[in-house]
């Protein structure tokens, strides 16, 4: 009798195994879009740079932006995040804006970001103020 239970417990198993493998298959197949379409659909419209200086100046352009007001934040990313400043800005008639700014230190890192309710988030590369002339 044991060994008729052992015979059972096996063949579930296997079976259950090859069941769990084929969704897996199929669910992917379903799931998968291709490469080129991912980065059309989901790119966003909007562009957003961050240019600095070795004084401590800052110049962030928006370009394409949609919305009426956006959030904009210039963040200090070297060792842990910290807001530096703030603005909220209104895109001209060419859907764009500039903000420049100062008082950047020297050898940090930092970042742009942006929000507003229509475009959603954007951030520019990180720069790296130089220390020097």
């Amino acid at each position: 009798m044991g060994d008729r239970t052992m015979k059972k417990a096996t063949t579930w198993r296997l079976f259950l195994l090859i069941a769990g493998v084929l969704l897996g298959l199929v669910a992917g197949l379903g799931g998968a879009a291709p490469a080129s379409a991912g980065a059309t659909v989901f790119a966003p419209a909007q562009q957003l740079t961050l240019a600095v200086s070795s004084s401590g100046a800052y110049t962030i352009d928006g370009r394409e932006y949609r919305g009426e007001t956006v959030d904009v934040w210039v963040v200090q990313v070297s060792n842990r995040d910290r807001v530096v400043d703030s603005e909220k800005v209104r895109p001209g008639g060419d859907n764009a804006f500039r903000i420049r700014g100062w008082g950047l230190d020297c050898g940090q890192t930092y970042q742009a970001v942006s929000y507003s309710s229509v475009d959603g988030w954007d951030k520019s590369a990180r720069k790296r103020v130089s220390c020097g002339g």
